[in-house]
């Protein structure tokens, strides 16, 4: 599934007084929050951009309804929800919220890790989840040798190098792996958060 294509779909329900939006997801309940599914007047794509202006907007409900439907059925990409939402936490500017939503996407981050099969290497959640540690400033020198060992290994692709390089905070080897990551890669990378991480080493 295509990054860039990621976004998060709400359906927006009229009442007498006003007008709520709820995650696509939450479909097949509608009839518990409102009694007419016929009021539903608009569906909307959300960027991470569009989240910060709902005051209510909460990472972990999101994290739970995609939680259920994944353990329903499970579906493709649903790794790419933690990294749209560690984009939104970088655009918090309160420090309880962004630490808040950074809990919940640990707690999103580990349960991915032992509930997707990986798909392609073995290194690619326990990078999500290090870097969710990265931001709430608890990555532990233990960590750091899964980091070095992820540089190391011959086995790991050269855009987990550059991640894990990035999370050691050395800058001689990430602009190193960024240089060795193919172009197409790159136009992908730009837009994941490790690469917010990468511009803040500068």
């Amino acid at each position: 599934m295509n990054f860039e294509k990621f976004d998060l779909l709400f359906y927006g329900v009229e009442n007498k007084k006003s007008c709520r939006f709820f995650d696509f997801f939450e479909l097949n309940d509608v009839n518990k929050i409102e009694d007419d599914i016929r009021r539903i007047f608009s569906f909307n794509k959300l960027g991470v951009k569009h989240l910060l202006e709902i005051k209510n907007f909460k990472v972990e409900n999101i994290f739970e309804i995609h939680k259920r439907v994944y353990i329903q059925q499970p579906f493709d990409g649903i790794e790419l929800l933690l990294l749209k939402m560690l984009n939104y936490c970088d655009y918090l500017d309160n420090e309880d919220n962004a630490s808040l939503s950074l809990s919940a996407c640990l707690n999103f981050a580990n349960w991915s890790c032992s509930t997707r099969k990986q798909e392609d290497s073995s290194y690619v959640d326990q990078l999500n989840i290090l870097q969710v540690k990265y931001r709430l400033g608890s990555l532990s020198a233990d960590k750091n040798k899964i980091l070095i060992e992820v540089i190391e290994s011959n086995i790991s692709r050269n855009d987990e190098k550059f991640a894990a390089s990035v999370l050691l905070r050395n800058t001689t080897l990430a602009d190193k792996y960024f240089d060795l990551i193919s172009e197409d890669i790159k136009e992908k990378i730009i837009k994941y958060p490790i690469y917010t991480l990468y511009k803040e080493l500068k």
